[in-house]
């Protein structure tokens, strides 16, 4: 085999590998993660999280996951938040339906003694319970997450995200 030969196998077998890494996560109807400064989130600091046509119908869990850094420890035990959604649900009918449903989810970062629970060495994670929808194909919308503990802002969370998969 001449060495254009190797070079444009090696290029199908590289694309091919992609097509199926990628093909293998086709629950995931979307993951996404925003940043925060070292000073922390801020109340006002909504993660919003668009949802443009959901391809299949199904019964959809949404986990909420959240990074705690530990050169600035978040000091509670326990981090309140609220994910909203606002979607437009496609149906048979001519009328799509909406659904504005907010729920409260509560993630435990430490034990009764203090020692952090979550994974991790110099930025820990964390996952809230998971909540379930079940949604038709064409649905649309938006999820909004933020946190509901009083202090502002809220120091050692890093990075706060949303991940939407079809059971």
């Amino acid at each position: 085999m001449t060495r254009l030969g190797r070079s444009l196998s090696a290029f199908i077998v590289a694309l091919l590998t992609t097509f199926a890494v990628t093909a293998c996560d086709e629950h995931t109807a979307v993951s996404t993660f925003r940043s925060f400064p070292e000073t922390g989130w801020e109340r006002t600091d909504t993660v919003v999280v668009q949802l443009d046509s959901l391809a299949a119908a199904g019964r959809y869990v949404g986990t909420v996951h959240v990074r705690l850094s530990t050169a600035h420890p978040y000091p509670f035990q326990e981090l309140l938040i609220a994910v909203e959604r606002d979607l437009m649900l496609a149906g048979d009918s001519l009328q799509a339906l909406r659904d504005t449903t907010i729920d409260t989810l509560k993630i435990v970062t430490a034990s009764d003694r203090g020692d952090y629970v979550g994974r991790g060495i110099s930025v820990l994670e964390y996952a809230a319970e998971p909540f379930t929808v079940d949604l038709p194909a064409g649905t649309s919308g938006r999820f909004c997450v933020r946190h509901l503990m009083t202090r502002t802002p809220l120091e050692g969370i890093r990075e706060v995200g949303l991940t939407l998969r079809r059971d």
